[in-house]
């Protein structure tokens, strides 16, 4: 059994801000691509001019460069010092970038550009409650900038102060009715809170907003999926696809909704178009291997976990796949090793218990085999299929009785489980035949 684990729900963060009074000289050409040159203009306006041109090229280290110039010229020009944190952030240059920041708020304390673009990196960092008082400067000195309450909300998200977070997105609808990733980061708290009908409806208001929000789309699939409507689902990945081609995420989405129908091709193409489009989306390649798994394609089912564990060794779920597919193949000691890699890593692991507890009874070690069974219960009293596998190491064992508490235990998780119905006729059948008295007179 796979769950629905790589689900991607995708955050939008609103873009970097970068001081208003230099983004008037923004220059746009047809050719907006700057070969890295000596700087030689002394004129700081000029500087400007041209390290906007560079930012806007994508020519970020260029940009560095000419800002580093202009503060050399102007050292207490708070603006300066923003757009040089803008630049050191597309470099990945984060702790560079908060420096520059924090010098352009000691120059200028009221430049709220600069709170803004602070709280994205403190963000990304993970430094969550100073990204979100830099957000909250931002809104105290420019109260109905609706970015602002955007992205907090993403970090108050992420803290999961949910209430509060709901109340900055609203609150940036309020200010801006027209901005679309708030209905959808809206829509993403509703998700996790379960209240599915409004977040399809916030899904839904950010389509009207801006039909071409991709994520607006892939969001929406995973919320009809979750109210069992697979065709509104899939229909809404394939518009989100239809907007971004590359977009894996859709792919992976698309895959796992069509392998619930039972299309496994089609689902096994999806998630090929996937790692094509990002060859190192590691829970991809898990459910391609269920998929292949499903179609008995073992070996290959084998090598698409083989390759999740490669990218991701610290990840348990494909160590519990892989296990299965091994079992497949009758190789119980790899299958067992493979079970026991994803508990050592997730303690927890519930189902990993109960496939290893199959893999030991499969060797006839029915006492660890129930001991195993039982410890995934412990973990997931909820777990129908780890009461049905403990009902028959009992039952392999000889206690009936107990195979009869396990097996009643499975149908009363689960009063569809067809199997564990079967198999407790079964030992009802045989008990009933070993009360029946006989009729010997020599007894």
């Amino acid at each position: 059994m796979m769950n629905r684990y790589n689900l991607i729900f995708l955050l939008i963060v609103l873009s970097i801000a970068i001081s208003s009074f230099l983004k008037e000289s923004y220059a746009y050409g047809n050719d907006m691509s700057i070969a890295p040159t000596l700087i030689v203009a002394q004129n700081w306006r000029t500087l400007i001019e041209q390290a906007n041109t560079a930012y806007e090229s994508g020519n970020y280290v260029e940009a560095e460069a000419i800002w580093r110039r202009v503060i050399q010229l102007k050292p207490n020009l708070a603006e300066a010092y923003n757009n040089l944190g803008l630049a050191l952030g597309q470099q990945g240059e984060l702790e560079g970038a908060i420096a520059a920041y924090q010098k352009a708020i000691q120059l200028d304390p009221n430049l709220v550009v600069a709170y803004y673009n602070l709280g994205l990196v403190l963000g990304e960092q993970g430094e969550l409650e100073e990204a979100i008082a830099a957000y909250q400067k931002a809104i105290e000195l420019n109260p109905t900038w609706a970015s602002a309450y955007n992205n907090l909300g993403l970090v108050l998200r992420e803290q999961d102060q949910l209430d509060d977070a709901i109340a900055a997105f609203q609150k940036a609808i309020e200010l801006n009715p027209k901005l679309a990733e708030s209905y959808n980061n809206l829509g993403l708290i509703f998700g996790k809170q379960d209240q599915i009908d409004d977040a399809i409806a916030a899904f839904q208001k950010a389509i009207a907003v801006n039909p071409n929000l991709v994520e607006a789309h892939n969001n929406l699939g995973l919320a009809l999926e979750e109210q069992n409507k697979p065709e509104e689902a899939i229909s809404a990945y394939q518009q989100a696809i239809a907007l971004d081609p590359d977009f894996a995420e859709a792919y992976n989405n698309l895959g796992l909704a069509l392998k619930e129908q039972g299309k496994l091709t089609e689902a096994i193409a999806n998630y090929q178009k996937a790692l094509q489009i990002d060859p190192n989306y590691t829970g991809v390649y898990n459910n391609l291997g269920m998929a292949l798994y499903q179609q008995k394609q073992f070996p290959n089912a084998i090598a698409a976990f083989q390759k999740a564990i490669a990218l991701d060794p610290n990840w348990a779920v494909p160590y519990n796949s892989l296990g299965l597919a091994l079992g497949e193949q009758n190789k119980w000691e790899e299958a067992i090793a493979a079970y026991e890699e994803a508990i050592a890593l997730d303690p927890n692991y519930a189902e990993a218990y109960s496939n290893m507890g199959v893999a030991l009874g499969e060797q006839g070690k029915l006492e660890d085999a129930i001991e195993t069974f039982q410890k995934a219960i412990e973990l997931a009293p909820d777990l129908a299929v780890a009461y049905n596998n403990l009902g028959l190491s009992f039952y392999q064992e000889g206690d009936l009785e107990e195979s009869v508490a396990a097996y009643e235990r499975a149908i009363s998780i689960d009063p569809n489980y067809v199997e564990a119905k079967n198999n407790l006729a079964r030992v009802r059948r045989e008990l009933q035949w070993r009360r029946v008295p006989t009729n010997d007179p020599q007894e």
